[in-house]
Order: C-alpha cells, then structure tokens, then sequence
C-alpha cells in the first residue's frame, strides 16, 4: 500500500467515521458538551493510524518474521487500552448526563478498527 493511498483512506474513513458518529450523537439528542467527545476520539485516532502504519511498514521489512505480528497485537491492545482510559477521562471530566455519550466513540472505535485493519494485511501482504 503506498502512502498515498494509506493518506487518501485514512482521510475518508476519518470524514465517514465523523459523520455517522455525529448523526449518531444528533440521534441520541447529545448535548454539544458531550458531542466534543468525537473530536477527543478522532484527535486519538488519526495520530495513532499514521503511527501504526509507519511503524508497520518498516516492521514488515524486519528481518525478524514475527515483529510485524508482534506489533500489530501492541497496537490493537494498547489501543483498547487507552480509548478505555479516554472513556473514562472524559466521563470523570465532563459528567455527561446521558449514557449514550459512548455511542459515537464506539462508531469511531470500529471504524477506525476496520481502517487499520485492512491496512495492516494489506502491508503484510506486501512484505
């Protein structure tokens, strides 16, 4: 996969992954404060895909054939792991009145889920 590509789809699915996610939220009748929570979601996202495919890439050219499998459970239980802890920052931080204020993150979650999971076998594939 070149980066390009990588790019493109990550600009995509973070467009698409707003946008249901807020329709989600406007569905739920969120209030704006508990709306923010996409934009903490998606300002976690991003960084960690483009980290996640760059550190990828070159795992894949390691001469060790396990790295790549190795970093790739890293990242999706670290992952797990800290939108967890975002969840729970932002429940203590903001005292969201509804419960459903996790709806739109968990869109969020399983489509960038979906995201670094293709482009992760895409660049096993390559290597």
């Amino acid at each position: 996969m070149n980066i390009f590509r990588f790019y493109t789809l990550l600009g995509f699915t973070a467009i698409i992954a707003t946008l249901i996610a807020h329709y989600a939220g406007m569905r739920a009748a969120l209030p704006p404060n508990e709306q923010q929570f996409i934009w903490w979601a998606l300002w976690f996202y991003v960084p960690l895909s483009i980290v996640m495919y760059h550190t990828g890439v070159k795992a894949v050219e390691s001469p060790n054939p396990f790295i790549f499998s190795h970093l790739s459970m890293f990242f999706t239980v670290s992952k797990l792991i800290i939108s967890m802890i975002l969840v729970i920052v932002f429940w203590k931080k903001m005292q969201p009145q509804s419960k459903y204020f996790i709806v739109p993150f968990m869109i969020e979650y399983f489509c960038f889920v979906f995201f670094e999971t293709y482009f992760m076998v895409k660049i096993a594939r390559k290597g």
